[in-house]
């Protein structure tokens, strides 16, 4: 926080973990593996490691409740989603090394090896391949690297994906001719490349916002909330980086939870000024007790906009996890 936070502040940022989360409460989610978990990760780590795997673990329960309706609907036949789903569970175990917790998650980890290094072994890009070099210089664990490696891997089949579209694109244009014959398979190969260029436009702009927040996570990585420190502020955020949101939508969210940390900074100088004059009343000192009205409908009036205001801001970023 700035220079003229309050001590008290700095205590509860440091102290009141519980603010991150609730750990006190033992079932957040609703799949019950997921709140073993939980429950196992709230007795190992604290502060915002364990805010960040609260955030992780919002998505994997709804990854479990998806795969549940799935099976109820009796789908995932080959049960490809099921191996997917739970090798996440697994991957979130590893990344914040609970392993030694769950022995049994190890889940076939010779064909998870194999499935990683089919995911990662042909990044070509030198982009994404100076964000692996990155990693290592920034000093990645192994964990991290192999999970990096899989989402660079996802990120060079999209620009894949895009060159061949381009390429189609260029067979296409070479067939189009101005004549005024054929008009009708003219007419079709025209609407085929307005189409193949809006496909192009859509997959490029997907990997160069996905480029770009791979290259934050590396640089940033011990900074990614940003200048949050209020422990709430930084559990909306850790939830918005999960929410699947576009990098516009990250922008705004920050600059919003940015102007939500200054009103929680000021709503704690009005109430540690009311908490002084009643510290001033108890000990028989004699204060203005209009003053000492003010201040207190003050306080009670920026504690309920800063409540209200977080409750919206959490909504919404839920609202954006429920529609991935």
């Amino acid at each position: 926080m700035g220079k003229h936070c309050l001590v008290f502040t700095y205590i509860l940022l440091h102290c009141c973990v519980y603010l991150l989360v609730d750990t006190t409460d033992e079932s957040p989610f609703k799949i019950g593996k997921v709140n073993v978990v939980w429950n196992k990760a709230r007795q190992v780590l604290k502060g915002k490691r364990l805010t960040d795997l609260y955030a992780d673990l919002v998505i994997q329960d709804k990854r479990e409740k998806e795969l549940k309706k799935q099976k109820f609907d009796g789908k995932d036949k080959f049960g490809l989603f099921e191996a997917d789903v739970r090798q996440g569970l697994v991957e979130i175990i590893k990344k914040y090394g609970l392993s030694e917790y769950f022995p049994n998650e190890r889940y076939s980890e010779g064909m998870n090896e194999k499935r990683s290094r089919d995911k990662h072994y042909q990044i070509k890009d030198d982009r994404l391949v100076k964000i692996l070099k990155n990693a290592r210089k920034e000093g990645f664990t192994d964990t991290e690297i192999q999970l990096l490696k899989e989402e660079l891997g996802h990120h060079q089949l999209k620009l894949d994906e895009y060159n061949s579209l381009k390429l189609d694109y260029e067979v296409l244009e070479d067939q189009v001719d101005n004549s005024l014959e054929n008009l009708d398979e003219q007419e079709k190969l025209w609407s085929e490349l307005a189409q193949k260029k809006k496909d192009m436009k859509d997959k490029h702009k997907q990997f160069r916002e996905g480029l770009k927040r791979l290259e934050n996570q590396v640089t940033d990585r011990d900074n990614s909330a940003g200048v949050f420190e209020d422990p709430r502020v930084y559990k909306l955020w850790a939830l918005a980086l999960k929410a699947g949101m576009n990098e516009a939508e990250l922008e705004s969210v920050r600059k919003e939870l940015t102007h939500f940390e200054n009103r929680i900074r000021k709503a704690e100088y009005i109430q540690s000024q009311l908490e002084k004059s009643e510290q001033k009343q108890n000990s028989g000192v004699q204060v203005d007790e209009k003053e000492h009205e003010e201040l207190r409908q003050k306080a009670n009036q920026i504690n309920k906009k800063v409540d209200k205001y977080h409750k919206d801001l959490e909504e919404r970023i839920h609202k954006h996890i429920d529609e991935l």
